[in-house]
């Protein structure tokens, strides 16, 4: 394996395939991240692969779909979940390269990777993150709002009739607190 000091590329790609399948459900979170590190070819075949295999745990899918959204891939994803086909097209966002877009962008792939079993509309959810940025970005950003919390706040905003306001405060860890407050600045702020 070791040759010169140098581990050859595939037997890496090897062990971080092996980390996917059977390392416990910690090392498979860490090789999911390690394999978004840089997506270069090779690493986003197998992470494409991985999310056609039915057998590889929902909770690795999850993480694998949603470090190819943050890190930025926009090609359509198809993702065996549950039994079932599902297929994504990650939206492109015109506030992309603003400096504050970071939390929106990770809140955006964060609902589109743990909503896989849901049938909700993913334009919808893109929409809302548009609007919620263009009218509040400057003012809800990272440093008022986790990515998670922002998640659960542009659900709410999405009023879908599958999700109650305590089934978003559960799967999103915001508190009932934190999303009234966060009504409350949204509600707050003149449309442009």
């Amino acid at each position: 394996m070791i040759i010169d000091g140098q581990i050859k590329k595939q037997e890496v790609l090897d062990l971080l395939v092996w980390g996917l399948y059977y390392g416990d459900l910690d090392v498979k979170r860490l090789t999911a991240y390690v394999l978004s590190y840089k997506l270069i070819h090779s690493t986003k075949k197998i992470i494409l692969d991985a999310l056609m295999d039915n057998e590889l745990s929902p909770d690795v899918k999850i993480i694998l779909t949603y470090v190819l959204i943050v890190k930025g891939y926009k090609n359509k994803i198809n993702i065996v979940f549950q039994d079932r086909l599902v297929c994504i097209k990650p939206n492109k966002f015109d506030f992309e390269k603003q400096d504050l877009s970071g939390v929106y962008l990770s809140a955006y792939a964060l609902i589109i990777s743990r909503t896989l079993a849901l049938s909700i509309s993913r334009d919808k959810i893109a929409d809302v993150i548009s609007k919620l940025y263009r009218k509040a970005g400057k003012i809800i950003t990272d440093s008022e709002v986790s990515n998670e919390e922002l998640a659960g706040f542009v659900l709410y905003l999405s009023n879908f009739k599958e999700l109650s306001e305590k089934d978003i405060r559960k799967h999103f860890a915001i508190t009932k607190d934190k999303l009234d407050r966060l009504k409350l600045i949204y509600k707050g702020v003149k449309d442009d």
